[in-house]
């Protein structure tokens, strides 16, 4: 069964699905899913930037798409009718991934 996308899910999918296209490397894509289980999508300017709350504490990355990994799949995509369902299958596997590793990484 397929779980429904956040809308910052849909946003970081957007987003993300856009800087691949276009293969802009300049920015960081993120998302973070906050105490209140909202997932928030963030671009960042410096990679090693963090989300922390008032006290330090830092907020649940999900994943990150690096330029690394914008590059990779900018080649790997290809160019046809094909190139956005493939774009997008491959970041919802990442999401999906994301969520197994966080919970084992942030996990009390």
């Amino acid at each position: 069964m397929k779980k429904k996308l956040s809308s910052g899910e849909e946003a970081f999918i957007r987003g993300c699905m856009k800087v691949i296209l276009k293969n802009d490397t300049s920015k960081e894509h993120r998302l973070y899913e906050l105490r209140n289980g909202v997932r928030k999508y963030v671009v960042h300017n410096r990679p090693h930037e963090k989300l922390v709350y008032e006290k330090g504490e830092s907020v649940k990355c999900i994943c990150i798409v690096s330029s690394t990994f914008i590059t990779d799949f900018h080649n790997k995509a290809g160019n046809d009718d094909l190139t956005k369902p493939w774009i997008r299958r491959g970041l919802i596997s990442l999401i999906r991934h994301g969520e197994k590793i966080s919970y084992l990484l942030y996990k009390k």
